[in-house]
This record gives structure tokens, C-alpha cells and sequence, in this order.
């Protein structure tokens, strides 16, 4: 199943100019039905005028998180989000490694509920 999710993050990859930019250095490690783990070293054109991780990225990251989270349970077809909320708790800099855990949480005809958590790798 790995495998399956890595091959539709990497689709994601070249049918997307901004996701090859902005997240290029992210990588599947692990996923099995509804849930995936991803990480990333963070980079410095990842950061914000403050040095820490953007906050645009990380709703790009928690979009391309649940987006695996559902391809995971076997579906191609992914779309866009309909609602994205995030809450921050804690700040990420340059080199810091975070893990991306998400999961799928609820498939419906026409809408999938996925959750996406985001940590340091060190925590």
C-alpha cells in the first residue's frame, strides 16, 4: 500500500507546479488502509519572515496529507478540500524534520473526511 500512496503523491508532484516547489522534499514512509504517515526536513524557502515553518505550507501540507490519507483507502480520485482548519501549537525552523500523520476518517459518495496531525520527528 506504500507504494500505491507514494505513486499518487507522485502524480500529485507533476500535475502540480506549486506542490513540486513547495513540497518536493516531502516522502511517503509508511500508509496502510485510511492512514499515512509522511516527513519532510524543512527548508529555507519553507519559512516565513519569522524563520519558522509558513503558515500557508503547512494548510498545503495538511490538503496534501489528508488528500493521501483518502487515496489510501484505495481511491484515484482525490479532490479539494471543501474545509480546512488548522490549529498551531508549536513552531517548526529550518532542518527541524516533522512527521505528517493523517488519516481518513469517513468516505461518503461525494465528500471524505480525513485529520492530519503534524510534529516534530524529535517529540
Amino acid at each position: 500500500l506504500t507504494k500505491q500512496v507514494t505513486s499518487v503523491w507522485r502524480r500529485l508532484l507533476e500535475s502540480s507546479s506549486f506542490n513540486a516547489c513547495a513540497l518536493s522534499n516531502l516522502t511517503v514512509v509508511k500508509a496502510s488502509s485510511g492512514s499515512v504517515t509522511c516527513r519532510m526536513s524543512i527548508q529555507r524557502n519553507q519559512l516565513n519572515r519569522l524563520d519558522t515553518l509558513h503558515g500557508g505550507l503547512i494548510s498545503s501540507i495538511i490538503d496534501v496529507g489528508g488528500s493521501l490519507a483518502i487515496a489510501s483507502k484505495g481511491y484515484s480520485a482525490i479532490g479539494t478540500p471543501t474545509n480546512l482548519s488548522a490549529t498551531f501549537i508549536s513552531s517548526s525552523k529550518e532542518k527541524d524534520v516533522i512527521l505528517i500523520e493523517s488519516e481518513c476518517v469517513k468516505v461518503d459518495k461525494a465528500v471524505a473526511f480525513s485529520v492530519v496531525e503534524i510534529r516534530d520527528e524529535a517529540d
